[in-house]
C-alpha cells in the first residue's frame, strides 16, 4: 500500500494510523531504506535520522542557491577542505524554503523554547538545511508530540507547503488535530491494526485500506442488505427513512453526506479508539456519557444523527477492524394504521440478527427503559434534549440506579 502511493502521482500526505507497537515506524524507517537518498526521515523527537552522506545546505535566497559544505563518509568534515559548491534552487522549492527560514526566526526569537518549540524549530532547520532538489519523501514519526495547538498548526501549514512543493509525506500519527486541520481523505488513509492470535498466542499485524468508492460501495450495500431483510419479514417501509438510505441514488447528495461525516473530527476522533460505541443521538450519548462508567471510559462515543445510519456505520468501522458496541433503543411499536412493525424496529431486528453480541437494546427508549421522570423538568423552558438530560442525570444521581445500568450493559 506504502509503495503504491510512493510510485503514484499523488502529493496528498498519506497518514499511519494505529496504536503502539503496531508497526508504524516499522514501516516508515523501512521504507526509507528503500528510497534512500532521494527521502528525509524525520523523528518523533523532531530530529533528523541520516542513513548515509549529507552535505549541508545553506540556501540563499537572494540568488536561488544552495551553498553545498562537504562531509565525508564518517559525517566529519574533511581534511582537505573541498571547495564550497553551489547548486539552483529548484523553483518549486523558494516557497517552501522562505516559509521555513520565517519559521525559524520566530522560533530563535523565544529565548527559553519548550521542548514542543525546539521541536517545531528543529523540523524547520531540517528542511531548510538539507539539499532539497534530489528529495521526493519525507517520513514524519508522529509530528504532533509535544505540540501546542499554535506549533500543530504550523506544521500543518508546512505540510501544506511541501505538498504544493511536490514532495509527497508518509506520516504516523496519534493526532485527530492533525486530521483534523489538514482535512485527511480516507483515500489517504492506512489502518494498520494489532490483533491477538489466539492459534499462536501471539499478536499479530494487519494493514487495510479504504477508498471513498470503498465507502460508498459499503452505504450501497448496507441499505440494500437491509431492505432485503425487511422485505423478506414483510415489515412496514418508512418513506423518511427509506430517502436516508438511499443517498447513493443521488451521487451528489452521497458525496455531501460522506464527505461532511468521513471529514468531520468526529470521525477523526473516532479512529483512535480500539471500540466505538454507536449512539443514536446526541441526547443519548449526552445521558449515557454523564454517567461517568469505568467499564465505558476506553471507548469513543460515536453519533450516527439517526437510527437509519447505524448499520452503515457498524460495516463501515468493522471494516477498518474497530471493535463496535451498539446502544440504541428497540422501537418494538407499529405504525399507526398499520399491521406491521416499523422500518425502525426492522433495524432492530437486523442488528439484532448481524450484530447480536455488541448490540445492546433498550425496550423502548432510554428514558422509559428506566423509568426516568421527565415531569419535573417539562414545561421549564427547556428543548426536549434538555429535558431528558436534566430528568437523567437526578435518576442517575443513585449509585443504585448506575449499577443497575451497568448490569444491563454487562448483559
Amino acid at each position: 500500500m506504502i509503495k503504491r502511493y510512493l510510485n503514484s502521482k499523488s502529493t496528498e500526505p498519506l497518514f499511519l494510523i494505529g496504536p503502539n507497537g503496531s508497526g508504524k515506524t516499522y514501516n516508515l524507517k523501512r521504507y526509507q531504506d528503500i528510497t534512500e537518498g532521494k527521502s528525509i526521515y524525520i523523528s518523533e523527537d523532531g530530529n533528523l535520522d541520516v542513513k548515509m552522506l549529507r552535505s549541508d545546505a545553506i540556501p540563499n535566497l537572494e540568488t536561488n542557491e544552495y551553498l553545498i559544505y562537504p562531509k565525508s563518509k564518517y559525517y566529519g568534515e574533511t581534511k582537505d577542505r573541498e571547495e564550497v559548491k553551489t547548486h539552483k534552487i529548484d523553483p518549486k522549492l523558494l516557497d517552501l524554503i522562505s516559509f521555513c527560514k520565517k519559521e525559524i526566526d520566530f522560533y530563535r526569537s523565544i529565548k527559553h523554547k519548550s521542548k514542543g518549540q525546539e521541536k517545531a524549530f528543529n523540523i524547520f532547520n531540517i528542511i531548510y538545511k538539507s539539499y532539497m532538489n534530489p528529495i521526493k519523501y519525507i517520513f514524519f514519526d508522529e509530528p504532533e508530540n509535544y505540540l501546542d495547538d499554535l506549533g500543530l498548526r504550523k506544521i500543518s501549514v508546512l505540510f501544506r507547503s511541501l505538498k504544493k512543493a511536490g514532495i509527497k509525506l508518509i506520516v504516523s500519527t496519534h493526532s485527530y488535530s492533525l486530521c483534523n486541520l489538514l482535512n485527511v481523505s480516507i483515500n489517504n488513509i492506512i489502518f494498520i491494526n494489532k490483533t491477538f492470535d489466539i492459534k499462536k498466542s501471539s499478536y499479530k499485524n494487519s494493514m487495510i485500506k479504504l477508498t471513498l468508492n470503498d465507502v460508498k460501495k459499503i452505504y450501497k450495500e448496507s441499505t440494500i442488505d437491509f431492505e432485503n431483510f425487511i422485505k423478506d419479514k414483510k415489515l412496514d417501509v418508512d418513506g423518511g427513512i427509506r430517502n436516508k438510505m438511499h443517498f447513493y441514488e443521488e451521487p451528489k447528495l452521497l458525496n455531501l453526506y460522506l464527505n461532511d461525516i468521513l471529514k468531520s473530527e468526529q470521525f477523526y476522533r473516532a479512529l483512535f479508539y480500539k471500540r466505538i460505541v454507536l449512539v443514536e443521538g446526541p441526547s443519548e450519548n449526552r445521558i449515557i456519557r454523564k454517567l461517568n462508567i469505568e467499564e465505558l471510559h476506553d471507548n469513543y462515543f460515536y453519533i450516527t444523527y439517526g437510527k437509519c445510519y447505524m448499520i452503515f456505520f457498524a460495516n463501515l468501522f468493522s471494516k477498518i477492524g474497530k471493535d463496535i458496541l451498539i446502544i440504541t433503543d428497540s422501537d418494538k411499536k407499529y405504525k399507526k394504521n398499520a399491521d406491521k412493525y416499523n422500518t425502525a424496529y426492522g433495524i432492530t431486528m437486523y442488528l439484532e440478527k448481524y450484530y447480536s453480541d455488541v448490540v445492546k437494546l433498550f425496550d423502548v427508549d432510554l428514558e422509559n427503559h428506566f423509568s426516568i421522570d421527565k415531569s419535573n423538568f417539562n414545561n421549564k423552558g427547556l428543548s426536549t434534549n434538555e429535558v431528558k438530560v436534566y430528568a437523567a442525570d437526578e435518576y442517575f444521581s443513585s449509585k443504585r440506579n448506575i449499577n443497575k445500568f451497568t448490569k444491563f450493559l454487562n448483559k
